[in-house]
């Protein structure tokens, strides 16, 4: 019988399976559109509504405090340091990257993710 795993084999230790998860948590909020997820409206990143908006400061502050927001809301497990957004004009893509440490064991490891959103449909 098939099951689904998200994670290969070679991941045994508890610690890199426990960070692992977060990483994937997180890319699955933020590319989660707001709205989409049945039973619960309010899941996911509303990056989307953005997508044909002029790339400049007010809609990096926009960015960044929706990530925040969302992150915070549906993440309890990582705090976040910071969210930096890089508009990548020549590409049709935005790279945002998140610093994060974790909030379930005190630890002086932060974590960094990036993740590229494409501008172009």
């Amino acid at each position: 019988m098939a099951y689904y795993k998200d994670l290969p084999d070679n991941l045994k230790s508890n610690s890199l399976t426990d960070k692992e998860a977060i990483r994937q948590s997180i890319r699955n909020i933020i590319n989660t559109r707001k709205g989409s997820v049945p039973g619960k409206p309010d899941f996911g990143c509303p990056l989307d509504s953005y997508l044909f908006e002029q790339l400049d400061d007010t809609l990096r502050d926009l960015l960044i405090g929706d990530i925040n927001t969302s992150l915070r809301k549906w993440e309890p497990r990582i705090n976040v340091e910071d969210v930096n957004v890089e508009f990548q004009e020549a590409y049709n893509r935005i790279d945002i990257t998140i610093n994060y440490s974790y909030s379930i064991v005190r630890t002086d490891d932060y974590e960094s993710i990036t993740i590229s959103i494409d501008t172009q449909v």
